[in-house]
This record gives C-alpha cells, structure tokens and sequence, in this order.
C-alpha cells in the first residue's frame, strides 16, 4: 500500500512542477484587455522568462536507500560557483535505459547539457528554495536537463528522483 502512495506523491510533485512551468509561460502576456480588433496581429510575447540565470549549474548524484529498502538514485541540480577558468561548462549525462532496445538502442541513454559535475555549491544567507522533479514513465531526470537546468541557473534546487520501475501498474 505504501508503494501506491509513494507514487500518488511523486506523480503529485511532477504535476505541481509542470503546473508551474505552465505558469512561467503564461505569466508573460499582458494582464490588460486587448482594444485592437480580433483580426488584427497580435505581439509575441516576451521570452525573458527562457533566458538562463545569473547562477552557474552544479550537477550530482547520490544514492540512498528507499522506501522499500531498495536502491534510490536522486540526481540533483543546485546554483554553484563559478570555477576561474569562466569556460562554458558543459557535461554528457548518463542514465540507465528503462525501454526496450528495440525502442531505445543501448543500455544506457545519453543527454548532454551545461552543468558543472560536482561543482560547487554557491553560498548564500538564505536557503535556496527547492524543487522535486518527477520525471514520465520508463523515461529519466536527465531528459529533462535544460529544464531543470535552466531551474538550477534561477537560484533554484532541483532533486530528482530516478525512478526505476519501468512499467505501468493497475489500480489497487
């Protein structure tokens, strides 16, 4: 039973992240009412909020122990300093492949993307606040890297949990 419930939770999580991108999107039209004709043209709207933030990426993984006594890999995506060669940082994420290799050739899949491995975390007075990103079925945190990248470059925490079952289950 708690194995459902953990599931409940995380698919929560990954909605209420989703939910929050779609904000993101939206927040960037103009809250006052058009007064040009619907036929006309209307503006695009601003893409700021895509832009990457002022915070270096640092990336890592750590395995723990989960709920079920199990393994649990969580990756994590965290502001961090900038290291004084100021080269573009630039990774090869690997992960496990959870379809079938007639899908998805290969043992593992590959992303790649512009965080620092281990880097360093940035120091603040404040906490960083947190996000939990669950990622879709059968599929891995790091297809998602711009996204929680570009979190991670914005003064956020990313932790992502790679979720290892790799098939859907039925009610009950």
């Amino acid at each position: 039973m708690n194995h459902h419930r953990d599931r409940l939770v995380a698919t929560i999580c990954g909605l209420a992240v989703l939910a929050a991108g779609g904000l993101l999107t939206t927040g960037c039209a103009s809250a006052q009412p058009s007064t040009t004709s619907a036929t006309a043209e209307t503006s695009t709207p601003s893409l700021t909020y895509a832009a990457r933030g002022r915070h270096a990426v640092g990336y890592r993984v750590f395995t723990t122990t989960g709920a079920q006594q199990q393994p649990l890999t969580l990756r994590a995506w965290y502001p961090a300093r900038r290291p004084d060669d100021k080269r573009p940082a630039t990774i090869t994420y690997t992960a496990p492949n959870k379809f079938d290799e007639q899908i998805t050739p290969g043992k593992e899949i590959t992303a790649v993307g512009g965080a620092l491995a281990n880097g360093r975390p940035e120091r603040t007075v404040r906490p960083y606040p947190l996000v939990v990103f669950s990622h879709g079925y059968a599929l891995s945190p790091i297809v998602y890297s711009t996204l929680v990248e570009h979190y991670a470059s914005q003064g956020y925490i990313v932790l992502a949990p790679e979720h290892t079952d790799d098939r859907p289950h039925g009610p009950g």
